[in-house]
Parts: C-alpha cells; sequence; structure tokens
C-alpha cells in the first residue's frame, strides 16, 4: 500500500476525532495506533513500510484490544491484511486477534456469511475470510473440494501453526497438471482427483470439511480457492457450527446426504471423510445439503430433482435464480423441467455490461462471468428475463458476483420462503436434465437450503435474512446489454481507465 495513501486514511468517509499514541520501532518505521472514543478499541495500525514489525509494545497493544473486545471488528481485521508482513511473535497480526475470539466476533442467526471484500466496509452484513474459516479452532486435518486452485496461496491461508497439518484437495481435471507439479513442494498435502466420465462436466463444488481438536465444521461455499476470489467478488459462505463428537443427524438428513456425496466420488480417501461423519453430532445443522453428482440416476437423490423433493408446494410469488454462469438453455428446460423442481419460472439477475465495467476490478471481473458470445446469440430470448446486479443493501453492488443463490419470495418481496447458496449455476450439466426415463447430470455440484420452517417459522423476513441481492430486482432497460466475457467493450473505459478486448 503506498504512503500517500496510508497519510489519507484507509477509511476517508469515516474520519472523526481520535486519540493518537505514537510508538517508534526504529527510525524507519513508525506504528500509530488508534482508539475510537467511545469503545476504546484498537482501530487501525498504519505502517509506513513493508519491513516485518515486531515490537513488545505493538504486542500489548494488540493483546490488550484482543483481550479487552469481545471480538475484533470487521473493520479492524480489514485493516490489518492491507498489511501482509506484520506480525506478532511469528504470526500474522489477523491470526493473532481471530485466535482469541472467533466464535464470536461475527454473529449470523443463520449461519450465512458474505465473504469480506477489501476496501468495503462490512457493517451491514455477516461476514468471514478465509483465514477467520480456517482460524475457527485447534485444526487438526482439514479437505478441500474446489474448481480452482492455487496451491501456495491456499497454503498461506492457514495459520502458520497449522501449515504442516494434513490437507486434502479434491479437484477435477482443469489444472490438475499444475496441480500435481505444485503438490511436490508440500509433503503434507494429498490430491484426489474426481472421476468425470461424462463429457462437458466439471468438479465445480467448493466446500471445506475441517476437523478440529474441538470437533468438526463443515463448509459449502461459493469461492474458487485463488486471492481474487476471496478479495474483490461476491461471495456466500455457509458454516455449520461446531459438530461435536457424538451421534446423531439433522432433521434435514445432513450427515446422511453429506456421506452419500463422498461416497459418490468412489474414492477410498473420501469414503473414510463419509465414515468420520458418524463420529460427530449433526443436530445442530438446520439446513439440507443438495449436491450433483455426474451420472444417469433414475431417483431423486442429486440435482434439481432434489429440490423437487425437498420443496413445498407454493402457489404463488417470484423465484429468482442468480449466478455467476449461463450454459445453452431451452425454454422447455427452464420453465417446464427447471421449473417444476423449483416451484415457478425465474426472474433471472446477470450482471450488465455497466455493471462489470463500473465494478472494483473493473472489466477484469467478466473474466469469471462466463457466458459466450455463440450461447447468448442462440438464446436471446434470455435477455428478456434478466435483471441487473445490484446489492446496495450490504454495499456489494461494486463487488462482481460470484455467488449462486436462488431463492423464492412473497408477492411483495418482503418475505422468503428458502434461499439456496450453491456452486450450481444456471445450467444442463450443473443442474441435471431428463434423457429419456433417465436424469444426466455431468457435473459435481454443492449447496446448502435454507428452509424457513427448519427455523420455526413459515418465512423469513427480507430484511433480516442475507439475501445477497436487493429486492426487486432492477430489470434491464433497452440500453442494457448483458455481459458476454468473449466480446470486445472499446467504447467505454472502465474503473481503472482500460478497455477490454478478449484474446
Amino acid at each position: 500500500m503506498r504512503t500517500d495513501v496510508l497519510s489519507r486514511g484507509i477509511f476517508p468517509s469515516e474520519r472523526r476525532p481520535t486519540r493518537t499514541r505514537m510508538f517508534r520501532t526504529s527510525p524507519s518505521t513508525r506504528m500509530q495506533i488508534h482508539h475510537a472514543p467511545k469503545k476504546g478499541l484498537l482501530q487501525r495500525v498504519r505502517s509506513g513500510c513493508g519491513r516485518r514489525v515486531r515490537h513488545r509494545r505493538l504486542r500489548r497493544v494488540v493483546n490488550r484490544c484482543a483481550n479487552m473486545a469481545k471480538s475484533a471488528t470487521e473493520r479492524t481485521l480489514n485493516t490489518f491484511r492491507n498489511f501482509p508482513t506484520l506480525t506478532v511473535g511469528g504470526m500474522h497480526v489477523v491470526d493473532v486477534l481471530v485466535e482469541r475470539n472467533v466464535s464470536g466476533r461475527v454473529e449470523s442467526v443463520h449461519d450465512l456469511f458474505l465473504t469480506s471484500v477489501h476496501g468495503l466496509t462490512d457493517n451491514k452484513v455477516a461476514s468471514l475470510d478465509i483465514r477467520e474459516l480456517l482460524s475457527s479452532g485447534t485444526l487438526k486435518s482439514s479437505v478441500q473440494f474446489n474448481y480452482l486452485i492455487d496451491l501456495s496461496w491456499l497454503i498461506a491461508q492457514y495459520p502458520a501453526k497449522f501449515r504442516e497439518k494434513p490437507i486434502l484437495v479434491v479437484h477435477g481435471s482443469h489444472g490438475a497438471t499444475s496441480l500435481r507439479s505444485d503438490r511436490s513442494r508440500f509433503s503434507q498435502v494429498s490430491l484426489c482427483e474426481a472421476r468425470l466420465d461424462i463429457p462437458f462436466g466439471v468438479h465445480h463444488t467448493k466446500m471445506m470439511l475441517l476437523e478440529f481438536e474441538e470437533g468438526l465444521r463443515v463448509v459449502v461455499h461459493t469461492a474458487n480457492l485463488i486471492k481474487e476470489d476471496w478479495a474483490l467478488k461476491t461471495q456466500g459462505v455457509w458454516m455449520s457450527p461446531l459438530l461435536l463428537p457424538g451421534k446423531g443427524d439433522s432433521a434435514t438428513r445432513f450427515s446422511a446426504d453429506l456421506a452419500a456425496y463422498l461416497r459418490a466420488y468412489k474414492v477410498p480417501a473420501l469414503s473414510k471423510c463419509a465414515d468420520k461423519l458418524s463420529e460427530y453430532d449433526f443436530s445442530p445443522v438446520r439446513v439440507h445439503f443438495v449436491a450433483s453428482v455426474p451420472g444417469y440416476w433414475t431417483d431423486s437423490q442429486w440435482g434439481h430433482l432434489k429440490m423437487r423433493a425437498i420443496l413445498p408446494r407454493i402457489t404463488e410469488g417470484p423465484l429468482v435464480a442468480q449466478c455467476s454462469s449461463l450454459g445453452s438453455l431451452t425454454i422447455k428446460w427452464l420453465d417446464e423441467e427447471l421449473s417444476r423442481s423449483l416451484g415457478a419460472s425465474p426472474k433471472l439477475i446477470w450482471p450488465s455490461v455497466d455493471d462489470v465495467r463500473e465494478s472494483l476490478e473493473g472489466y477484469p471481473a467478466g473474466g469469471s462471468l462466463p457466458y459466450s458470445h455463440r450461447v447468448a446469440s442462440k438464446q436471446p430470448w434470455l435477455q428478456q428475463r434478466m435483471h441487473r446486479w445490484r446489492c446496495d443493501r450490504f454495499l456489494r453492488t461494486r463487488a462482481c458476483p460470484h455467488i449462486k443463490t436462488y431463492a423464492r419470495f412473497s408477492k411483495d418481496w418482503s418475505r422468503c420462503h428458502w434461499l439456496l447458496l450453491t456452486s450450481a449455476n444456471l445450467s444442463k450439466a450443473a443442474w441435471g436434465a431428463t434423457a429419456g426415463q433417465r436424469f444426466l447430470i455431468r457435473s459435481y455440484e454443492a449447496g446448502v437450503l435454507f428452509l424457513a420452517s427448519q427455523w420455526d417459522t413459515d418465512m423469513f423476513a427480507t430484511e433480516e435474512f442475507v439475501v445477497p441481492f436487493d429486492v426487486p430486482p432492477q430489470p434491464y432497460h433497452k440500453e442494457d446489454r448483458p455481459w458476454v466475457y468473449d466480446l470486445p467493450y472499446t467504447d467505454k473505459p472502465d474503473t481503472h481507465g482500460m478497455s477490454w478486448q478478449p484474446s
């Protein structure tokens, strides 16, 4: 970070009088510890250089902050993240604060979070960073399921003292060669390549199994394991309660469904993980596990047929599908097959060209929104159902969505019947499609379904629930164009003054 940015303040719109204490650790390094006048908690740490800072006074300040605060504020942690070389006792300051108080720092009634976005204040929504997920206990081992994986970056997100713990990485064929090459540098990492026998399928599941000495956590999310996905995009995370050793499944059969999914890989290492689930008490879990597994199926265990089996019958109210990739669709599949499972034909939230151009990343954000010109030109009817990406309620409008959600609302949008957070985009490969007497799925996907009935209510209040977009959604106007990632955009520069010329 440049020093001229530091001199203006990290949060210029939130400047207010503070009491300031100065610490000099060397002639070239100066630390400013700012205290908010009302609460007296550590708000900002600024460093004038990138060198490693180790100082007993700084350690005392951080220790006092962590002990005084019931939880470190999201603003504090976001500020610390701007200084990757700032360490206390060999640990990054974020790791210190998160380790002191993980359980109470962020509250979410439904265990549903958005990821933190660099440069944005998270005072309106429960949010989490990947470091916090991996620091939520004394780690023994972990399993990472994903599509895009930067192994070096992933290892660096683990707290230093846990980086040598066993990690099983479950991946697809995409990037497999690079992963195998990178794995040679990390003896603690084992790789498991998912079988993809059906053409055009991918391993798209984004999930973590985190075994701690204190218990187990299951995390279902929407982000690839790369830096960009956890920094500047809108992503969703469901983190289970800490599941203690014991016996018992949830009312939603979460453990049984997750175990069936793990065994569907037909890999010994994941079958062991499935067996391990029986050692933990899943009764605190309130969500349903909804997954897709490649194959030809005759039952309703996977894909949109699983949704059809779970969802209650709802006769009215809009359905919204919000995703980050669009496949080749047909009106019949969307309005008859998928709609029969989800209960209605969906309104589609898809970023426009201007949504991408005005985002934090500018046009490069559109590289994570694959909708090709070849596919778009075959289904112009879909644009009539499109709505702009807007998330002003959580200050995420400029953070392009990589999150995928499907939700059913009341007629006036004030209440929500259910919401699905998933890795599944709007495609037949992800959700499945009828093929004769069988049901064809091409890809691995995983999600969690929030049903209001599991929280002893008939519907969620939209304002109190983490619905990651503004409602009602804003339809496209005549001048709006849907983002198509392989077309050039040179008429207007993006937020960084750049144009878009796809290679």
